[in-house]
């Protein structure tokens, strides 16, 4: 299980994506590692579970929910 930080439109269980490297907006984000490091770009992860819980992001203007991953 690995945690992160998804849009909340796509913070839905069972949703696959593959990983970027994050905008450069990212770097300068207190969630940097949480949201970027913690994943392998290139490669596909797929949502195992959506915490109830909501942070502000300057790339998602909607908000990002956190997530687990596998």
């Amino acid at each position: 299980m690995i945690i992160t930080l998804l849009p909340k439109s796509l913070a839905k269980l069972g949703f696959s994506f593959v990983a970027g490297e994050g905008d450069e907006e990212c770097k300068e984000c207190r969630f940097y590692k949480t949201c970027v490091v913690n994943l392998k770009p290139g490669r596909i992860y797929t949502v195992s579970s959506v915490r109830n819980i909501e942070h502000p992001c300057k790339v998602h203007e909607s908000g990002v929910n956190i997530v687990e991953v596998i």
